[in-house]
């Protein structure tokens, strides 16, 4: 089983626990989650190697239109 906090792999001798979360349009996945809390995960946003780039202006769909 793998844990749906930390994604590290829970093994046969630690506890856990069960989580079945409820959905109302269809079958619901269990989550198995440590019993003891996990340690924070850290969350990449980007690649490392790839400058940021700020823009002045939104694009996309929150762009202003011009006329």
């Amino acid at each position: 089983m793998i844990c749906g906090h930390c994604d590290q792999p829970i093994h046969p001798d630690q506890p856990y626990t069960c989580f079945i979360p409820d959905s109302a349009t269809g079958a619901a996945a269990t989550a198995y989650l440590h019993a003891e809390r996990c340690p924070p995960v850290p969350h990449q946003e980007y690649p490392s190697d790839r400058p940021v780039v700020l823009t002045a202006e939104p694009t996309g769909s929150r762009a202003r239109q011009r006329r």
